[in-house]
């Protein structure tokens, strides 16, 4: 899709937000399942 707006000349210009519109729900996933993994450490850890 990001490939299709780099070509299509209606589109130019709006890559750069399709990269950053996925770099952040990538960066959204990864601290998710940290944030999940932390919690399950402490429960399980727990005294």
């Amino acid at each position: 899709m990001i490939d299709m707006a780099k070509t299509n000349p209606d589109w130019l210009g709006f890559a750069t937000e399709g990269y950053v519109f996925f770099g952040n729900t990538f960066f959204w996933v990864i601290c998710y399942n940290m944030s999940r993994y932390s919690q399950r450490l402490e429960e399980k850890y727990k005294k």
